[in-house]
């Protein structure tokens, strides 16, 4: 191993002025009050410094793929999401294999622990240059007159290249800047140092090309009773795991989780508590200014995780997009979209007296949520209870909602023993991110799978959510969110990859417009990929074809391995969950499939057949009622893309919507054709 130039150093105390940057996130270094602890992320922070700082500095990765210098995990706004692929496949790195010379350039440890701002020689006093081929750590220092410096750490997959490339573009003033860069460029800041910390060998560039598909990406929902404050859990997420959310002129110090909502915005943004609780009630409102606001932003930030209408929580091995589904009434619709879409599920409960028993009723949402979820295939289910601090952190009543929740999820189909309970406070973010002191009596969860799993926080509970299964091996299906014109590009279809993988140069076929065309570039996160593989959230460009074409609901797949067909009638399963009265031929309700909201008609009863074994119990029933199930005959009205459930359950799993009263699963269906577009034919005449 290589000795680095640098010496221990005795302590790590940054300056409060100075602000670390890794792209995703800005993260104020000890911004603390004094008479406050440290926040426990900051503990990370100090030992991978002093790990870094050290004599001999040797470079590994886990058993679970997070980098390791001298046996210290990386934190995470230090690792690109380039790296954390190229861990992430574990026949190319190893824990015995990656043992490589780390460089780092001296002086940084006086850098970072003084005030002033480092002279421009600092930035070229590596031991030696690095090669093309290495990824590398580099600093930017941006100052500006009478304001605090900023210190920003990003990072280059080929070291030399990028040094020299961001410092010319950078002191130049032509770019290219990162989203914070160029913000902080706005505000008046100017670029004052440049420079590479450290780097490291890359692996093969073959090896590079597979990395996307060995990186899981999960997906989890938030099931939440509209009384159960989802956007005060959501700023939490963002808060703690060290996100910025912008609302108007707020801006929330990523480092102070542990204040209370007023204490922060007190503390950091100087708003009266008359300004702060007018944001507060103009977020939460259910009406067209907060959608829009809030969809604005997200498309402001050219972020592809926007279209989950959620957030991305970027894990030690996981990317976890959290769907933010909404938990009125009025929008169930949508909620069953986003469930549809998900690896698990966070159902948040309230815990104050009234709102729990509201939500577990009879035709109560936390009961109809967890319903819905494990309809839709959502296997993986974690229980939030939220707002304890109203209860004043109450054992009793924690365990009383554990035992009727478990009950009634029980009877849904999951299996308590599987499934987190976690009491939180999203408002004070107590066992969100950190263990709160405020329940002494919580031991933790337990969760009972092929490996028994304990924690007490949320985010422990989402990290310990199981890989699901990724049918790679199945023909394509990619249920389409939602389709944009994009100037310059062209028509760009988004959706999550549900079965199979998409790539540039394949030509796709979409049910039930039957277009079909050839895919140019498959984009993710900001990052173009050989290929999207199933959990995707991706945007594809494809030509010849128009947004007026294909649409939200529409599924793509291989136009070559069989493709996805429109149909105009087909054969399901149904469970009457609580009709009023009896359902019959005639009978025409809303359909929710995947991504597609249509309705359908019952066409006709076929059988009456026990629920539990499938036998049948009767043959052409003239009418069904709440507890039965049948086997039925419905006809959309219009065509739509279903599929057998035993060959693609993703798009054979839906809820027959009446007030949400009833549930179905498709058993199989029939097919239609459609057209095909130049781009197609010229692209298969090439193969």
């Amino acid at each position: 191993m290589a000795n680095c130039c640098l010496e221990r150093p005795p302590h790590l105390d940054f300056p409060p002025t100075w602000t670390l940057n890794s792209g995703l996130c800005t993260l104020p270094l000890l911004h603390c009050p004094p008479t406050r602890p440290k926040p426990a992320r900051h503990s990370q922070t100090q030992d991978f410094m002093e790990a870094l700082y050290a004599k001999h500095s040797t470079l590994g990765v886990d058993e679970v793929g997070r980098m390791l210098i001298n046996d210290v995990p990386l934190p995470r706004w230090l690792v690109s999401a380039q790296i954390k692929c190229i861990l992430a496949d574990s026949d190319a790195w190893t824990a015995s294999t990656i043992e490589q010379p780390l460089m780092c350039a001296p002086g940084l440890v006086d850098v970072l622990s003084s005030s002033t701002p480092p002279e421009l020689d600092f930035f070229t006093t590596l031991p030696q240059p690095p090669r093309k081929k290495q990824w590398g750590i580099y600093i930017l220092l941006l100052t500006r007159k009478d304001s605090k410096p900023r210190l920003y750490i990003g990072s280059g997959t080929h070291a030399q290249d990028s040094v020299q490339h961001r410092a010319n573009g950078y002191f130049s003033g032509k770019g290219p800047f990162s989203r914070h860069t160029q913000k902080a460029l706005d505000e008046g800041y100017e670029v004052s140092s440049f420079g590479l910390l450290c780097w490291i060998d890359l692996p093969p560039p073959e090896q590079l090309l597979r990395q996307r598909a060995r990186f899981l990406v999960l997906e989890a929902v938030l099931a939440i009773h509209f009384n159960a404050c989802r956007e005060t859990i959501i700023d939490q997420l963002y808060i703690g795991d060290f996100y910025i959310w912008e609302r108007s002129t707020v801006a929330w110090d990523a480092l102070c989780g542990h204040l209370s909502i007023t204490e922060r915005v007190a503390a950091n943004i100087h708003l009266s508590e008359a300004e702060l609780k007018a944001a507060a009630v103009a977020h939460t409102e259910r009406g067209r200014q907060k959608t829009e606001r809030y969809r604005k932003r997200k498309r402001d930030a050219d972020e592809t995780e926007f279209l989950a209408h959620g957030l991305a929580v970027h894990q030690a091995w996981y990317y976890v997009t959290v769907i933010d589904a909404p938990g009125h009434r009025d929008f169930i619709k949508n909620m069953i979209t986003g469930t549809s879409q998900a690896d698990c599920a966070i159902l948040i409960i309230a815990a104050g007296t009234g709102e729990f028993e509201a939500g577990i009723s009879k035709d109560g949402q936390t009961r109809e949520h967890a319903l819905l979820a494990y309809t839709l295939g959502v296997k993986q289910l974690i229980v939030a209870i939220n707002k304890m601090d109203t209860t004043k952190w109450s054992e009793a009543r924690f365990g009383e909602i554990i035992k009727e929740t478990a009950n009634f999820i029980k009877k849904v189909g999951y299996n308590p023993k599987t499934v987190p309970f976690v009491p939180i406070s999203g408002f004070n973010g107590d066992n969100m991110i950190d263990v709160s002191s405020n329940c002494p009596w919580y031991k933790g969860w337990e969760k009972e799978t092929k490996t028994k799993t304990t924690g007490k926080t949320l985010l422990e509970a989402i990290d310990a959510i199981d890989q699901p299964a990724r049918p790679s091996d199945k023909p394509l299906r990619l249920p389409l969110q939602d389709v944009y014109k994009i100037g310059g590009i062209g028509t760009v279809p988004v959706g999550r990859v549900e079965t199979g993988v998409i790539k540039a140069g394949m030509v796709v076929t979409f049910a039930p417009a039957g277009v079909t065309t050839e895919v140019k570039s498959v984009e993710m996160h900001h990052e173009q990929l050989v290929e999207g593989a199933p959990g995707d959230n991706v945007g594809f460009n494809v030509k010849n074809v128009s947004v007026k074409e294909i649409r939200r609901g529409n599924v793509a797949g291989d136009s070559k391995n069989d493709p996805p067909k429109g149909c105009d009638s087909f054969n399901a399963q149904v469970i009457v969950l609580n009709h009023p009265g009896q359902v019959g031929a005639g009978y025409a309700p809303v359909l929710d499939c995947h991504t597609a909201h249509i309705a359908c008609k019952f066409s006709e009863l076929l059988e009456k057949i026990d629920r539990r074994t499938g036998k049948s119990i009767e043959d052409q029933p003239k009418f069904i009622k709440s507890g039965d199930a049948a086997i039925v005959k419905m006809i959309p009205s219009k065509p739509m893309c279903v599929e057998a459930f035993t060959e693609y359950p993703p798009l054979g799993r839906f809820a027959v919507r009446d007030m949400r009263q009833t549930v179905a699963v498709v058993a199989k269906s029939t097919n239609t054709g459609g057209k095909v577009t130049k781009a197609a034919v010229k692209a298969g005449a090439k193969k």
